[in-house]
């Protein structure tokens, strides 16, 4: 089994996992490497509006007529070049981006990244993230028996750190727009919209 799997997870392999994980566990409405949405605009034409930086994965959760959208910024170990092993992502890479989610519309942003190994930088990261920015902090974890690791049921995506909310969130105008768009004319890798959470013409 390659090394991505479990000891050195790169960001492609927790994406998926992710959002596997996410649909198999919830009836939110989950998107992957979501670019944007599409508006109609009077004269029938549509018209395409981009993030200035795509959600590696996001989250619509419906409760009541309240809607949530929640933004993940995955980092993941990368290859080293000429050699055979990963190495993980820098300290806070990612945190800048995830802050970007938050200009976006999220209500609420993760960094979804490895778990340092050193225990220091671990508690660095935790209080960068909860002092300095609005953002929550995931560490994904697979089992270590690299067969099971396959499965994304047997990935564990725990909230070392619980987000805040968003000052400034998209309003339920713009979210049920985007959610419209994305159950016609959705802009990105791959995304899951169920009947409870898409919005009623």
């Amino acid at each position: 089994m390659t090394a991505d799997v479990t000891d050195c997870p790169t960001e492609k392999r927790i994406s998926t996992a992710l959002y596997d994980n996410l649909v198999a566990t919830t009836n939110d409405a989950i998107v992957e490497c979501w670019k944007g949405w599409v508006t109609r605009a009077a004269n029938g034409k549509f018209r395409k509006h981009y993030f200035h930086r795509e959600f590696d994965i996001a989250q619509f959760h419906k409760e009541s007529s309240i809607m949530t959208l929640t933004g993940y910024e995955v980092k993941g170990c990368t290859k080293e070049r000429k050699k055979a092993g990963y190495k993980p992502p820098a300290f806070a890479e990612g945190v800048d981006q995830a802050q970007v989610l938050l200009l976006q519309g999220a209500d609420i942003v993760y960094l979804v990244t490895p778990e340092p190994r050193d225990s220091q930088c671990s508690r660095d990261l935790q209080d960068l993230c909860r002092l300095y920015s609005r953002v929550g902090l995931l560490y994904p974890k697979t089992f270590k028996d690299s067969t099971s690791a396959l499965s994304s049921p047997n990935w564990i995506f725990q909230k070392i750190l619980l987000a805040p909310n968003n000052f400034r969130p998209a309003t339920p105008d713009r979210k049920r727009e985007m959610l419209t768009s994305l159950a016609t004319h959705p802009m990105c890798k791959r995304c899951r919209v169920p009947d409870s959470v898409s919005p009623k013409p």
